[in-house]
């Protein structure tokens, strides 16, 4: 199995193709409904591990609140080695939205989250998640 460090870099660098995507996703959904961010359910029911990639199997449906919007293409198909999903807020510096990416290694869960919008504190680099399922 690679080692902890390139796994992240790994998922770093699929994140990073994937997030034209993702932002061609927002910017569609907000220029449709009043400037409001879409959110996406989390891309997998359990975690990719290890270095091990799986299909996504959740966010490929659209959530009640947004019939017809699911994750565009290039998230939803092929393997990915990560779980991603996306979080809309409205806060008191503005509205934005965040892509949190999550991966299980030697079962201990690791996550990013990448903040687009005026609430900077939102970004977070790679760090353990305690106690998450």
């Amino acid at each position: 199995m690679a080692t902890l460090e390139t796994i992240l870099n790994n998922v770093d660098a699929s994140l990073n193709g994937l997030l034209t995507a993702i932002e061609t996703k927002q910017a569609s959904y907000a220029a449709a409904h009043g400037g409001r961010a879409w959110q996406g359910l989390a891309t997998h029911s359990t975690r990719p591990a290890d270095d091990n990639a799986t299909a996504p199997d959740v966010g490929t449906s659209c959530p009640v609140w947004q019939p017809g919007e699911p994750w565009p293409p290039a998230v939803r198909s092929g393997n990915k080695k990560h779980a991603t999903q996306c979080d809309c807020y409205w806060g008191p510096l503005g509205d934005g939205y965040q892509i949190i990416v999550s991966v299980d290694v030697l079962g201990v869960t690791y996550q990013r989250v990448v903040n687009v919008g005026p609430e900077n504190y939102r970004e977070q680099a790679w760090h353990v998640m305690v106690g998450r399922a």
